[in-house]
């Protein structure tokens, strides 16, 4: 019940800021879904490009707005991952790897919520979801940055990573950036 709950008000919420945004009426807000079911909103052809992307998780719920074609966020409780240590290295690209290793064990929990966030919205901007295997990109350069890299190309500028807490004991990730992936 909370979750529909949750669903429906940030719906509502969605819908009123993406009219301010784009200077309409909320009711004039039509709402539709990419192939692989990321929500965007419709528009006529002569509309600047508007792209938006939701996370909720407890009770925090993150909206992004942005002019760019990708947008994605993601939001995550601080909660106890027993098995984080077995996901990041089973299923996180080796570069993530290192970079979670090379770091004392006592912050390696935040750690891996801070690299999950931001994974999580690589692939909610694309809308590919969990289609795309995490080990296939890292969004940890050999420099340490949040940069996203794969087949062993760094991107140095197209995407942009935001790490940060929206609240106390949550993590929240964003990515933005113009070209298909």
């Amino acid at each position: 019940h909370k979750d529909q709950s949750r669903s429906i008000i940030s719906r509502g919420v969605l819908r009123v800021l993406s009219s301010r945004y784009l200077l309409t009426d909320p009711e004039k807000i039509n709402f539709s879904y990419g192939e692989k079911g990321k929500p965007q909103i419709e528009f006529k052809k002569n509309n600047p490009f508007f792209s938006f992307n939701v996370s909720h998780s407890g009770n925090v719920v993150l909206i992004a707005f942005s002019t760019l074609k990708n947008t994605g966020v993601d939001v995550e409780k601080k909660r106890k991952a027993d098995d984080f240590k077995s996901i990041v290295l089973n299923y996180f690209h080796p570069m993530e790897i290192d970079y979670f290793s090379s770091y004392p064990e006592k912050i390696q929990e935040d750690l891996f919520f801070k690299l999950w966030t931001l994974k999580e919205s690589y692939l909610k901007a694309t809308g590919q979801g969990l289609g795309k295997s995490l080990k296939s990109f890292s969004v940890v350069s050999s420099k340490g940055n949040f940069r996203f890299q794969e087949n062993n190309v760094e991107n140095e500028t197209e995407i942009k990573f935001f790490s940060f807490s929206p609240e106390e004991d949550y993590y929240g990730g964003a990515a933005f950036f113009d070209r298909v992936q």
